[in-house]
């Protein structure tokens, strides 16, 4: 294969890992480099924030001087934290090893590479040998990795370092509509739907959202962060965001005060990766009374965009 060729397929190959990330429930993408810049690597973390920085990434990468291979990888690119990943040992199936003169570490397969100027594996097969490959090596050295990660000093220079500039993760996640309940006894089992979940949906479906919004994402995630917003949704034409946060409390008083909290902070967040706020939405299953209403004048007072959303047919 031509050399222009392989490397339209290292950028297509990447490029397509990277929606599978987009799908995935375990893992995030991180956008690192963003799609027009692709060349020969792209990171991935985890949905829980904890891998997806300098300190610790999975990386896919398709060195495009020495080989057409692509291997999946974790990298620790921060000098601060190289020794504390010393530690970890690992079975046959990996190497520990420097790169870039010891500046940097990573982890590879030892023999696990995947070549894709090979005429016999197309694309999708090489895309799915990749994840597959991912998930395994998360398997193997998570609970290895979770250990060193949660030490208090690593997990805060984990958050300062998204704080400074937070971004959104692409794509929605899963609304929990039902909860499972383990039997009391072998003859019962519960499963309750969720008041959660219901306003949720109605919120999404609603005729009248529909024709304000460009996009309705549920539970939207931050790259590199475990948040997630019940409800993020962009208004047509306008570059600003309605951030609704859903509680299902039986007042509305006691879901403005749940709420409040959460939607301050999501504020705070957005506006350090240059979103626009346009309200931020508290919706919950109760009618507003007269006193709740005052209550949340007053806090209009200090908080313009705040809103209360009755949602109506959610029943106890």
């Amino acid at each position: 294969m031509a050399s222009q060729e392989i490397i339209e397929k290292r950028i297509a190959i990447l490029k397509l890992i990277k929606q599978e990330l987009q799908k995935s429930e375990t893992f995030l993408d991180i956008d690192n480099p963003p799609n027009d810049n692709i060349d020969y690597f792209i990171w991935a973390g985890t949905s829980d924030g904890l891998i997806g920085n300098t300190i610790c990434h999975y990386e896919f990468i398709i060195f495009p001087k020495s080989s057409n291979n692509l291997t999946v990888e974790i990298h620790f690119e921060d000098k601060r934290f190289l020794k504390a990943f010393e530690s970890i040992k690992y079975d046959k199936d990996f190497d520990f090893i420097d790169w870039d003169n010891g500046n940097h570490k990573r982890i590879i397969f030892r023999d696990n590479k995947i070549n894709i100027d090979n005429p016999s594996i197309d694309n999708s097969k090489i895309v799915k040998k990749a994840m597959e490959d991912l998930n395994y090596l998360h398997k193997k050295v998570w609970k290895k990795l979770f250990k060193i990660l949660q030490r208090e000093q690593i997990s805060e220079n984990i958050k300062q370092n998204y704080l400074s500039k937070t971004k959104l993760a692409i794509g929605n996640g899963s609304i929990v509509r039902s909860k499972h309940y383990k039997p009391i006894s072998k003859s019962e089992f519960k499963e309750l739907n969720t008041i959660h979940g219901a306003i949720q949906d109605y919120l999404c479906n609603d005729e009248s959202n529909k024709k304000i919004y460009e996009t309705i994402e549920t539970e939207k995630q931050f790259i590199g962060l475990s948040y997630k917003i019940d409800i993020l949704a962009k208004l047509k034409d306008e570059d600003r965001y309605d951030v609704f946060e859903v509680k299902s409390a039986e007042t509305a008083e006691i879901c403005i005060k749940e709420a409040l909290g959460q939607l301050l902070f999501y504020k705070y967040l957005l506006e350090k990766g240059d979103y626009k706020i346009n309200q931020l939405i508290i919706a919950g299953p109760s009618k507003i009374t007269c006193i709740e209403k005052e209550y949340l004048n007053s806090l209009n007072n200090l908080i313009p965009e705040l809103r209360y959303k009755y949602v109506p047919s959610i029943k106890y």
